[in-house]
């Protein structure tokens, strides 16, 4: 049996200016969901479940209560202030908008669809094989690889057959043709 989690409340101060907060934005979220909005932002979570956060001090949280009530308050403890915004922010608190959220969570990713080993075993039957017979000839494309050694290959493949390029240079296999015909360093001709 699957157990479900029970989520709690989170409200948050939302990062929305290029400085950073301006605390006016105030959003209501779940503790699985503040991980959407934007970076920076601060949370206070269900006071009955976690502690108070680290960046409401009690000159933060005096600074805060007169920018939104107009009245000074002091508090006692960091738990005294995370109760009072808990009270009093709650019910003022606004729904989650998509300009509060990360930006990577704005762009949609599509699903990946889901694999199974059939549907994996059909893909490898029709795979094509590159038909490479030793009479075919073989000549460079112009793109250029990476890896030294490979670019020193290319310059055997003028126009000579598979089997004169193995012959001639027994270090060269068929399977190094056949990397280069699928990476497009070079091409059948003939």
């Amino acid at each position: 049996m699957v157990e479900t989690r029970d989520t709690w409340d989170v409200i948050t101060f939302v990062n929305n200016t290029p400085s950073g907060i301006d605390w006016k934005r105030i959003v209501l979220t779940n503790d699985l969901e503040v991980g959407k909005l934007r970076g920076g932002s601060a949370n206070i979570y269900d006071p009955e479940k976690y502690a108070p956060p680290s960046w409401l001090t009690l000159s933060k949280a005096t600074e805060l209560w007169k920018l939104h009530t107009g009245k000074n308050k002091q508090f006692e403890t960091k738990k005294d202030a995370q109760m009072a915004f808990w009270k009093y922010f709650y019910n003022k608190a606004k729904q989650v908008k998509d300009e509060d959220l990360s930006i990577t969570r704005l762009v949609s990713t599509p699903e990946k669809p889901k694999r199974s080993l059939a549907s994996d075993l059909v893909k490898q039957a029709k795979t094509k094989v590159s038909p490479l017979l030793e009479n075919n000839k073989i000549k460079p494309t112009g793109k250029q690889p990476k890896s030294e050694k490979n670019a020193a290959r290319l310059k055997l493949y003028k126009n000579q057959t598979v089997k004169q390029i193995i012959e001639k240079h027994p270090d060269i296999k068929m399977g190094d043709i056949k990397y280069d015909l699928r990476c497009g360093y070079a091409e059948i001709v003939g």
